[in-house]
């Protein structure tokens, strides 16, 4: 059996218990042939150590997926990441690459959303493509897919397999700064730990950037991580398929990783549904280069149609994604199955309301508080919500756990200080109605170490985050 029909049967599976098998059935289960994950036996220990729930480790894959995208566009445009001519931020990126004034993402109209929307893609499939309603108690894979710059074969190892490498700490306009996030999904891929790899680089990047010893730079390369659990070991491993010591390619110009979209006759007749609908027909479309990554099993706390709950709990921990990310529901769901997400910020705004008409929407009033620590300039965004909105949303959909204070490391949300806070201040009265935005414009190194930890998700209590408690009880 050739690569491609291995990969393809791998990647059209829908059940752990399908991957097992075709673990064997492939010829699959030497032991030799599995590579510890970022070549580290020990590779649980920084795996194991990330995000403390499966939709935050989904914000560090999509941070890594826009991170690929602006890659992409700077080698288009001819320029060095790590040169001096590139931009020197995601927002000075957007708008040199995507033409947004000041990178301004609230400048981003629909038609603008729609198209940009096609470079990044969460994908929810699973058995048959049944409906949540028939199996919610199960949990969905998830399929993330970026029109970025790709990898060869032969670099998978050292970027998307890799962990604590630094890969990007010399291009200032990318945020994943750890190389380690995008593993932190893996402690959430059902029992076994599956999760499936592809890459292909860019066909756009010109040839001044392509590495012409690389003997893959036209090909597919995949793997498959597992989970391994070893008797002579205290902690699990993660391993990946590499027989050879080489991660298996396909010398394909495309392949089908991506979902056809039916047209509203077609969706009603698929969906079986009279109603506004919009159906699609998962592993139907080609593509020729970019990035898929299926999370088998995916321990999501809810599990029904992507385009509802799950862009509220992701809001939680991103204030805005810088670019649009596609929500696709592969699932035979009665409804739209699709949804542009952009991040808390976005959707906050969308519920911002007309100062006649302030007992309908979400946030009746926002106040903009900013100040200094030493030279550290510090931004505060409040929002003040109504009780008892006209719509479904409330603030405590958009709080993670309690933390109505959130601080904000670029544009994700690591870490914060809980509604206690807002009682001590005394506004306990009101405490669950209030979201606070707290960002950090051009945040120095000593100050960031002093404030965030590593886990991004809890704050140091030192200088920093007692100075920043002070000024807001002011």
């Amino acid at each position: 059996m050739s690569t491609k029909d291995c990969f393809m049967k791998l990647y059209k599976a829908e059940t752990e218990k399908e991957i097992s098998e075709l673990i064997k059935r492939l010829n699959m289960d030497n032991i030799k042939d599995w590579i510890p994950y970022g070549k580290n036996e020990s590779n649980f220990s920084v795996i194991g150590n990330q995000s403390s729930n499966a939709e935050r480790a989904l914000i560090e894959k999509f941070t890594n997926c826009v991170d690929a995208v602006l890659m992409k566009k700077c080698y288009e445009m001819n320029l060095d990441p790590k040169g001096n001519n590139c931009p020197k931020s995601p927002s000075e990126a957007l708008e040199v690459f995507f033409g947004l004034k000041n990178g301004d993402t609230s400048e981003i109209t629909k038609e603008i959303e729609r198209e940009l929307g096609e470079n990044i893609l969460l994908m929810a499939t699973n058995k048959d493509c049944m409906s949540t309603e028939k199996k919610s108690k199960s949990n969905p894979n998830m399929i993330i897919f970026d029109k970025g710059e790709g990898q060869t074969p032969n670099k998978l190892p050292d970027t998307i397999l890799s962990l604590l490498k630094g890969n990007k700490k010399s291009i200032p306009f990318t945020q994943g700064n750890y190389n380690q996030g995008g593993s932190g999904a893996l402690m959430y891929c059902g029992e076994k730990g599956y999760c499936l790899v592809i890459s292909k680089r860019s066909v756009k990047i010109p040839d001044e950037f392509i590495d012409v010893d690389d003997n893959t730079r036209e090909k597919w390369g995949w793997t498959l991580i597992r989970k391994e659990i070893r008797d002579d070991a205290k902690d699990p491993v993660y391993t990946y398929y590499a027989p050879n010591g080489q991660v298996p390619t396909i010398d394909e110009d495309e392949l089908s990783l991506l979902p056809k979209e039916l047209n509203n006759y077609e969706s009603k007749k698929y969906l079986n549904y009279n109603g506004s609908c919009k159906g699609f027909i998962p592993y139907s479309e080609k593509v020729n280069c970019g990035t898929a990554i299926k999370l088998y099993n995916y321990k999501l706390a809810k599990k029904g149609p992507i385009n509802g709950h799950l862009k509220y709990d992701l809001a939680s921990y991103i204030n805005d994604t810088y670019l649009p990310i596609r929500f696709v529901d592969c699932r035979k769901n009665k409804s739209s199955n699709s949804v542009y997400f952009r991040g808390f910020k976005k959707i906050i705004e969308e519920n911002n309301i007309d100062e006649d008409n302030e007992k309908n929407g979400l946030v009746y009033n926002k106040i903009d508080v900013d100040f200094k620590i030493k030279e550290q300039e510090v931004l505060t965004h409040i929002y003040c919500c109504n009780k008892r909105p006209s719509s479904s949303l409330t603030a405590s959909k958009l709080i993670e756990g309690s933390r109505a204070i959130k601080f904000c490391l670029g544009q994700q949300f690591q870490g914060g200080l809980t509604a206690r806070f807002l009682n001590s201040a005394g506004l306990g009265a009101i405490q669950d109605l209030i979201i606070i935005i707290v960002e950090f414009p051009n945040i120095s190194t000593e100050f960031r170490s002093n404030l965030f930890m590593t886990d991004r998700e809890r704050l140091y209590d030192k200088a920093p985050k007692k100075a920043i408690e002070k000024n807001l009880k002011i």
